[in-house]
């Protein structure tokens, strides 16, 4: 099994569910997430200036983390479709992560493994 943490702008979210949910994966956790990348935050106009020619950053951009626990098989698909549904060639698309899993549990059956991911 693989853990995949997904990080994309704010907008791309539900088309990235639905995506998801079309290669038969609508298992999903989403959280609110900040952070910044390279860019160092998104420029914006600094009103307290007089001149108003100065810019300021926002020091964290506000964006979605996915968390998805797949079957090893599912995994590049998972993260192709990821990739096709966020991919906009601009600063800030997001960043995947796949981690090893080594067991789960479904609480209410008691099911482990691959079994409880379905």
């Amino acid at each position: 099994m693989k853990e995949i943490l997904a990080i994309i702008q704010m907008n791309k979210i539900d088309a990235t569910k639905e995506a998801l949910n079309i290669i038969g994966i609508p298992s999903l956790t989403v959280h609110i997430v900040y952070g910044r990348g390279k860019q160092r935050g998104l420029r914006i106009p600094n009103l307290s200036q007089l001149e108003g020619a100065d810019q300021m950053r926002m020091k964290f951009i506000p964006k979605r983390m996915i968390s998805l626990i797949v079957k090893d098989g599912d995994a590049e698909k998972v993260i192709k479709t990821i990739i096709e549904v966020n991919q906009t060639g601009q600063v800030g698309d997001g960043r995947i992560f796949v981690s090893p899993i080594d067991n789960a549990v479904r609480v209410r059956t008691g099911e482990e493994g691959n079994e409880a991911l379905g």
